[in-house]
């Protein structure tokens, strides 16, 4: 429960809590008006942890307010450090909404790209700025990135932990710091704040600030811009992206590569909002290589009703069979497990056949670099209930351990028999 009570004084200090943005383990940062009825942001540490982070930030803190005074528009000015027994800032107040509040209001459409990438540039300023002074890393969160409504399309970073180790769990939970940051030697050259940036931005992207982490590649549905972020959510050896770097990065995806990146991903809509046998029909092409298509599909229809007649004709002799769904894609991961991808020919498509041989030969690598002991099993569910259906699996090895996830696109034949047409693997596990 929070601490400051909305429209309550706090006895003793100059300002009352009005709206509360955010409350933490470490504290709460609420709007609220000065003595003078002048708009302000509050952020306090009101609890031990945050008593902890506030004392191991306070250099930081300082050295952010005398910076972000003259130096740097994405940080929000702190117009007060007080060090009473509930330490707190004032901060100046932008007018806006956070990160999080624009993104998941639900009367609002999609912040359009370029809006997002304007944000991603002025709190890559902040971060650029923050590692010249030397109070990396800032901890940025979804409720720290707040848009001012006095400049359009500017963003600001609200101060709360700047060179604080001991915020790495309590802020959001520690949701938004690269583990590397805990082990690290020198945490403020690592760029931590530009993979926890990209991570809150492709989370921006889903509208979604609580789902487990998907792959960088799964999650970022524009190609290039995929390229550019992920190479920031993979650090290599322990370091991101440079906020330099990724900033220019940004601008030149924007002049040059977000039109197709738009493009793409309409295309991967429209694709994804066709059925599965929809999406196969496409993928022949010429006029022949559809007639024949269509000639088999009407054969297969004419077989498909002489099999029902049979079937009803048989009830009466008990040799009725039933095929589910479930049962197809059940054999699809069993020939996998076991290598056996020749088995599949009677359940897939040319494609899916190919698709799921690079998909074991993707398995047999991770367990060449020992990644896996080797493919035991996969819990798999079929998601919806026409013709056309959704697979998604996980896949296990022999320790118990979750190493992949793959999606199946399956659709059922006019002889009532399912078949997989699209196989989708993605690693899961990378050591």
């Amino acid at each position: 429960m929070a601490l400051f009570k909305a429209g309550e004084a706090v006895p003793g200090h100059s300002f009352i809590p009005r709206e509360l943005i955010v409350e933490e383990a470490w504290g709460e940062i609420w709007r609220a008006r000065n003595a003078t009825g002048g708009t302000i942001l509050v952020v306090g540490y009101t609890t031990a942890e945050g008593d902890a982070i506030f004392e191991e930030s306070l250099p930081a803190l300082r050295k952010w307010k005398e910076v972000a005074e003259s130096h740097s528009p994405s940080m929000l000015r702190i117009l007060e450090i007080n060090e009473s027994a509930i330490p707190y800032l004032i901060v100046e107040d932008p007018e806006g909404e956070t990160w999080r509040e624009t993104i998941m209001q639900p009367s609002q459409p999609e912040m359009p790209l370029e809006e997002q990438a304007t944000m991603a540039s002025a709190i890559l300023d902040a971060i650029i700025q923050g590692e010249a002074i030397g109070i990396a890393p800032l901890g940025i969160t979804p409720d720290t990135i707040m848009r001012s409504s006095r400049t359009p399309g500017m963003w600001r970073l609200i101060p709360v932990a700047p060179k604080s180790m001991q915020a790495v769990r309590p802020l959001a939970q520690g949701r938004y710091f690269p583990r590397e940051v805990t082990v690290a030697e020198k945490p403020g050259e690592i760029h931590a704040d530009c993979y926890s940036l990209a991570w809150i931005w492709v989370e921006g992207m889903r509208r979604d600030f609580n789902a487990t982490w998907p792959e960088s590649t799964e999650a970022i549905p524009y190609p290039k811009l995929s390229l550019i972020l992920e190479s920031t959510l993979q650090p290599r050896s322990g370091s991101s992206n440079d906020p330099a770097l990724l900033k220019k990065s940004i601008a030149a995806w924007v002049s040059s590569e977000l039109g197709s990146d738009l493009l793409a991903h309409e295309k991967m809509l429209k694709e994804k909002s066709q059925s599965a046998f929809r999406r196969l029909l496409n993928k022949k092409k010429g006029v022949l290589g559809r007639f024949f298509l269509t000639f088999f599909i009407v054969g297969s229809v004419t077989v498909g009703l002489a099999t029902v007649a049979m079937t009803k004709a048989g009830k009466n002799n008990g040799s009725t069979i039933t095929l589910v769904d479930s049962d197809t894609v059940k054999e699809f991961f069993s020939a996998l497990a076991v290598g056996g991808t020749g088995r599949l020919g009677a359940i897939c498509s040319e494609e899916a056949q190919q698709q799921a041989k690079d998909a074991a030969a993707m398995i047999d690598e991770m367990k060449a670099k020992g990644i896996i002991t080797g493919f035991h099993h996969a819990d798999s569910r079929v998601k919806g209930t026409g013709a056309s259906r959704e697979s998604e699996g996980i896949l296990y090895d022999e320790t118990g351990k979750a190493f992949a996830k793959v999606q199946l696109s399956i659709y059922q034949k006019p002889d009532y028999h399912w078949s997989v047409v699209d196989v989708y693997f993605t690693q899961t596990r990378f050591k």
